[in-house]
């Protein structure tokens, strides 16, 4: 077969062509990186976005811990009785916030005492306030919270603040298994005694008697002696439970976590998309999952914990998790639940921070036992995270939960667990509170 030879004319044109479609490619180029520079930042604001919380509105996060919603059990005795809750709601965690009782109390603290436990015991049983934060909380966090002036390195469990009418209020702080620090304060007796009166009054529901488990060793002698026991029927609503479509909004999380959302580094996996800027890489999962892991060098604010010292503190971790949780995780996604600290362990190299999703003081429980977000950074950097998107709605029908007895009578086969209530989401539609040992 002969061959055919181009013209010098159709040479010019092919080159033409081609040079066209180059400088068209340059263009496009150049438009997407000055996109991704524009803002200062990487991030391009997304147009369809379904988290609803652009990264450059800084208002919207957290300056510091004292929102932060951590769950706990309450205890108020006083010369009129005692009042109890086992789970606050979010009414009565902001009452005792707004308080600044706490503050003074943890703000005035003297030189600690450790005292035997029966004197833990009979304080109880004096005007005072007990909390049960349901897992030991690093002192530096909770001082964070209230905005206290503390510098005790603790783990606390237990926080009592107890008074006579003769003298000022001791302050008890507890691990629940090692020693029981008493320190003075300058917390005056009306003052507590205002404040355990206070939830009384405030909750027209109230009846019936609270006790501790330790109180009734014959009984309860199974369960943790701080075990908190009302009379009261335990009550909860049903919740609906979703995931939210997040394969149509990979964009937008791309953008919101300091992504470039026209990468073409993007590849579909059988169960979800993988995005990968060098070194780090983001996977957005079909259940409703998101995986993020990172190097220690990043330099986005987004990663970046800011700390005073050359190294992050705890509360420092936490506030820098916490402004990365409400990115994540804005009302609009959550519906009508919260999420809450649900723990912090150091690390051969950081911080491991969960937190976890809340319906009006009840945690919620993912069948898996994981948390919905995890976190952990290494050195002053948030370098993985990985979080389970669950969107919960409140039904308008509730439920008692098994009576108290029958909860107790169950939990014997264990020893030393203390009894509580939460939702334990399985997976299915319909998410509903059940009594739980821990």
């Amino acid at each position: 077969m002969r061959k055919r030879n181009l013209s010098k004319g159709q040479v010019s044109i092919l080159q033409n062509i081609c040079i066209l479609c180059l400088s068209l490619l340059a263009g496009f180029l150049l438009v997407t990186v000055f996109s991704y520079e524009a803002d200062g930042n990487g991030t391009i604001p997304s147009l369809n976005t379904l988290l609803n919380s652009p990264q450059a509105d800084e208002s919207s996060q957290s300056s510091d811990l004292s929102g932060m919603a951590v769950p706990f059990n309450l205890v108020a005795t006083s010369e009129h009785g005692r009042y109890g809750r086992m789970l606050v709601s979010s009414a009565e965690r902001d009452q005792l916030h707004s308080s600044s009782l706490l503050l003074e109390a943890l703000g005035s603290a003297s030189s600690p005492v450790v005292v035997p436990e029966d004197q833990f015991q009979d304080a109880l049983s004096q005007t005072s306030l007990f909390l049960d934060y349901l897992f030991p909380v690093p002192s530096s966090i909770l001082a964070a919270w209230f905005g206290a002036d503390f510098s005790a390195d603790l783990e606390i469990r237990y926080l009592l603040i107890s008074a006579t009418s003769s003298e000022s209020a001791k302050l008890y702080l507890w691990d629940g298994i090692g020693d029981i620090y008493c320190y003075g304060t300058a917390v005056e007796y009306p003052s507590l005694a205002d404040l355990v009166l206070s939830f009384r009054r405030d909750d027209a529901t109230a009846s019936g008697d609270v006790a501790f488990a330790f109180e009734d060793p014959e009984t309860y002698g199974h369960l943790s002696p701080y075990t908190v026991l009302s009379s009261e029927a335990a009550t909860a609503s049903v919740l609906t439970s979703a995931l939210p479509d997040l394969a149509s909004d990979v964009d937008s999380i791309l953008s919101i976590l300091d992504f470039n959302p026209h990468t073409i580094a993007r590849y579909n996996l059988t169960n979800g998309i993988e995005v990968v800027e060098f070194p780090r890489t983001l996977r957005v999962y079909t259940d409703g999952s998101i995986q993020y892991s990172g190097s220690a060098d990043a330099t986005s604010s987004l990663y970046v914990i800011p700390t005073a010292g050359e190294s992050p503190s705890e509360a420092e971790a936490l506030l820098a998790s916490l402004r990365l949780a409400e990115l994540l995780l804005p009302e609009e996604v959550l519906l009508d639940s919260d999420f809450y600290f649900s723990g912090i362990q150091p690390t051969d190299t950081g911080y491991h921070i969960t937190f976890d999703y809340l319906i009006d003081g009840i945690p919620v429980y993912l069948a898996s036992g994981a948390s919905a977000l995890e976190i952990d950074t290494t050195g002053g950097t948030i370098t993985s995270f990985r979080l389970q998107y669950r969107q919960y709605t409140v039904q308008e029908d509730s439920y008692h939960l098994l009576p108290l007895p029958q909860a107790v009578h169950m939990a014997t086969g264990y020893q030393n667990v203390f009894l509580t209530k939460g939702y334990v989401d399985r997976g299915g539609e319909t998410v509903t509170a059940e009594w739980l040992v821990r």
